[in-house]
């Protein structure tokens, strides 16, 4: 509710500005209980509530462990610093009901209901995928500024294979929208086959309770790009950075225009990791996400 308040985070480390962004305070790093380590982690995604309160939610590994758990945490608008009563674990959160840690998830983003007079204003929604056993997407929300969590049902089916990563947003007249990638094939080498890669967009008009709405956004192979795994069969040729972040499609309700929704993803065009290797694509919805255009090159 200020435009001045900007806030921006890497890692884990938070900075916050109250000048538009010309400035900006100290890093503040991300606060963990003993049990947890910042030893690997991140994935900070941030958010300011319809009251200007600051929600940064990030990852960090139980101690001895790889497994990551979400933390959700209210800082400071003006100087960064953390508020009483916080970090609070979300995948620890008896209202999640998931099984006693050390589990895995990763990729969680952090939608809040901004909108003044929504039903659900000031409500906090993270989706991610929990990469315990069988991947699956879940998505759990918060009523009390997150100190507690509702529970975290699948919104994916093992059919859908690989269901990462994971996207979501919040309409102005309350709906809550979860875009997720779904990958099911892959060759010897564990190498996206490239036309498999497709993007589900689900849609909650309850707050985040159920998700009875269930569509493709992007068909198979309309959302596609190699990992580029060095390790891996087809690796595009002198680039050895890893790409498995590019398969990540993002959701975005229109502010303005009710019912229209937009996803952006990342497609490689001739399927193969030599020539043009990706290319960036635009869908539409006018109807509340029952319907999409077919998927339209915007980086050119």
């Amino acid at each position: 509710n200020n435009p001045l308040h900007v806030a921006v985070a890497t890692y884990l480390s938070l900075r916050v500005s109250v000048d538009g962004g010309k400035t900006f305070s100290n890093a503040v790093p991300a606060s963990l209980p003993p049990t947890h380590s910042s030893s690997r982690g991140g994935d900070s995604s941030l958010g300011f509530d319809s009251r200007g309160r600051l929600f940064w939610t990030y990852l960090a590994v139980t101690n001895g462990t790889t497994a990551p758990d979400i933390f959700l945490a209210q800082h400071d608008p003006t100087t960064g610093a953390i508020m009483p009563g916080y970090p609070v674990n979300v995948t620890a959160s008896p209202g999640v009901n998931l099984p006693a840690g050390p589990n895995s998830h990763d990729k969680q983003w952090l939608a809040i209901d901004s909108h003044l007079g929504s039903p659900y204003q000031d409500r906090l929604y993270i989706a991610w995928t929990d990469l315990t056993g069988t991947w699956v997407v879940r998505s759990t929300f918060s009523s009390d500024q997150g100190q507690t969590w509702t529970l975290a049902a699948p919104l994916s089916v093992p059919a859908e294979g690989a269901p990462w990563p994971v996207h979501n947003t919040v309409a102005p007249n309350g709906d809550l929208y979860v875009s997720y990638h779904s990958q099911t094939g892959s060759d010897a080498s564990g190498a996206d086959d490239l036309i498999s890669g497709k993007v589900y967009v689900l849609r909650s008009t309850d707050g985040g309770a159920t998700f009875p709405q269930k569509q493709l956004a992007y068909g198979p192979g309309d959302s596609d790009v190699t990992d580029n795994v060095q390790s891996q069969n087809g690796p595009i040729p002198g680039a050895r950075f890893w790409l498995l972040g590019s398969g990540q499609a993002w959701v975005l309700a229109d502010p303005f225009a009710a019912g229209r929704i937009y996803v952006v993803a990342n497609d490689d065009p001739d399927n193969s990791s030599v020539g043009d290797v990706a290319n960036v694509y635009i869908t539409i919805s006018t109807d509340f996400g029952n319907n999409w255009t077919v998927p339209s090159r915007i980086d050119r």
